[in-house]
């Protein structure tokens, strides 16, 4: 018997943990205050802050750091993230209301 490709359902359920931080992370950032953190910078903030990840991915990778409250798993999620906002973005898929 052919032994089945499990990666699919492994990235399935990082996918689903990736949403619910981002889910609890923008209710954090905008929840109360109906900011819109993402739309308003629109790509280029999703560029500037993929590359703030990222060093701070480089950052957490370094013997000597110790960065309080965050992790590289937390960190790898929130790259996922915010390339998915991107993509939103991109298709004009981003907020309540989807643009035509």
């Amino acid at each position: 018997m052919p032994r089945m490709n499990t990666l699919p359902v492994k990235m399935m359920e990082i996918m689903k943990e990736c949403t619910e931080l981002g889910m609890r992370k923008n209710n954090d950032y905008s929840g109360a205050r109906n900011i819109d953190n993402i739309s308003l910078p629109g790509i280029e903030g999703i560029s500037v802050r993929l590359l703030d990840k990222v060093c701070r991915l480089h950052s957490l990778t370094q013997v000597e750091s110790q960065v309080k409250d965050e992790s590289i798993e937390d960190t790898l999620k929130d790259i996922i993230n915010y390339a998915g906002y991107g993509l939103l973005l991109k298709r004009g898929k981003w907020g309540d209301e989807e643009q035509k």
